[in-house]
């Protein structure tokens, strides 16, 4: 049976560590999917891609692995329907 990993980041300020890109870097060891929100990934895709792209970014490494790693996400977005929320046709879409 396949894992799935959670993982949440947030950063007080621009605070982010070499603890938080080690852990980070484990947590892509073995990944077979990134698996993203709408949202998310229309700003995580471009901007983790970018990084890849320039060995003098500090977070090059981590860039590279997340730019290779297949990313799923969805692009469903929950529109209400008699006051509950509903999701709008579609399916997971794959970037790589």
């Amino acid at each position: 049976m396949r894992k799935l990993k959670l993982q949440m980041n947030m950063a007080l300020g621009d605070k982010w560590d070499d603890e938080m890109t080690n852990l980070s870097l484990d947590n892509l060891v073995n990944v077979d999917n990134i698996l993203l929100g709408r949202n998310t990934a229309e700003d995580f895709i471009p901007y983790w891609d970018n990084v890849a792209k320039n060995p003098k970014d500090d977070f090059y490494t981590l860039g590279k692995l997340l730019s290779v790693s297949p990313r799923l996400f969805s692009p469903i977005s929950l529109k209400p329907a008699n006051g509950k929320m509903q999701p709008s046709p579609g399916a997971i879409s794959q970037k790589k």
